[in-house]
């Protein structure tokens, strides 16, 4: 198989590094892997922040903003073309590889500025909220930009549905990985929340997409129907944190602690201190990186089980991936596995199998690297 040492690839991710999210930590974990395979990638992103600085590898281009859209938090990005087209000519880039290649407007940018060999990864999911006017946009952006990737990846089936169905012949679903050294079983948890009680863990952005208030009313449910003691850990941050926390109060919700935002240093350490995961997403995932993460770090999951978390969540795990909005449900999911010690700990060893067989880096970094070479191999556009 031909090697790609040497080869340099610009990564370009259309979200600042100042906040977290699925994409980001994706990026993050390929360039590592690259790195490691001994390529020579770089990061092309949006400055968020006066101050950042993320290494000699990563380039920070024009600026970005937040907005609210479709019940979480959409980005935007643009530099000047005169930057962009500069970093192109000095960097000679092999292969650029663009992530929401459709994500205004940075990557849409650059990709007009570049004239060599691009492959795209898709990583979200057009499926529920209030979208009505992203089909028309998509169409414009699958006419004009969709011919320009030599070749696509799609994390999910749902994620590859942004594309037109006559560029799935050059699609390849290849899911998202999971740093397994970062997340594992025996990872050192940070001791302050490991006692007599079944931590159950949210990690996400606390915004209507994301579904917290409905884990908070099935968490409610759960202590007034089981003995054992629990507790509720919220790790994230959000414009819908301030009402989830009034909720907790108004309601007398006991042993619900809010984390605030955590550092990526200290993720695998919550996750850790954590026995079940939940994630109670209910719309607008096309796969879920935060899934993989507690499986990794031996976790049973509960979730919704809407369009993306549904291809992660088989086997065992299925049957704990109930009707979105359905807190009766979500409510019967918890306990289940809160009073079944011997279903977690199946659970907890189906997660780290599939986690070992299907989404560790080391597989999935072959698979991508199996793209470049179909893409070097097409040429020029």
């Amino acid at each position: 198989m031909h090697s790609l040492k040497g080869l340099k690839v610009g990564i370009v991710c259309p979200f600042s590094f100042s906040y977290p999210g699925g994409v980001q930590e994706h990026v993050r974990s390929l360039y590592a892997f690259l790195k490691k395979k001994g390529l020579r990638p770089k990061i092309l992103l949006p400055r968020q922040k006066s101050r950042e600085n993320y290494g000699p590898d990563t380039y920070l281009l024009g600026g970005s903003f937040t907005l609210p859209a479709f019940g979480s938090k959409s980005c935007l990005s643009f530099a000047d073309g005169g930057q962009i087209q500069a970093l192109i000519e000095r960097e000679h880039f092999d292969l650029l590889h663009f992530h929401n290649p459709f994500a205004p407007f940075l990557s849409l940018q650059i990709l007009d500025s570049y004239s060599g060999i691009s492959v795209a990864t898709l990583h979200a999911s057009m499926r529920g909220g209030d979208s009505g006017v992203v089909p028309f946009l998509l169409d414009f952006l699958n006419l004009t930009t969709g011919p320009k990737i030599a070749r696509y990846l799609a994390v999910s089936s749902v994620a590859r549905e942004v594309l037109w169905k006559k560029y799935w012949a050059r699609t390849t679903i290849i899911p998202n990985g999971v740093d397994t050294r970062r997340f594992r079983p025996n990872a050192a948890p940070r001791e302050k929340l490991k006692d007599k009680y079944l931590n159950i863990l949210y990690v996400g952005r606390i915004d209507e997409r994301k579904g917290l208030t409905y884990l908070l009313d099935a968490f409610k449910k759960v202590q007034n129907e089981t003995a054992v003691p629990i507790r509720l850990l919220i790790a994230g941050t959000g414009e819908l944190e301030k009402l989830c926390r009034q909720k907790v109060k108004k309601e007398k919700i006991r042993n619900a602690v809010f984390l605030g935002y955590i550092k990526e240093a200290e993720l695998a350490k919550v996750y850790a201190e954590a026995d079940i995961f939940c994630s109670p997403a209910i719309f607008g995932e096309s796969f879920g990186v935060v899934l993989l993460e507690a499986m990794a770090s031996g976790l049973p999951v509960v979730a919704f089980a809407n369009e993306g978390y549904r291809e992660v969540l088989t086997g065992p795990a299925s049957r704990l991936a109930v009707k979105v909005k359905d807190v009766s449900a979500l409510c019967a999911a918890l306990k289940e596995v809160v009073e079944n010690a011997p279903l977690r700990q199946e659970l907890r060893e189906w997660g780290l199998r599939e986690v070992r067989e299907k989404y560790s880096w080391d597989k999935v970094g072959e698979q991508v690297l199996g793209v470049y070479r179909e893409a070097l191999a097409g040429g020029k556009r």
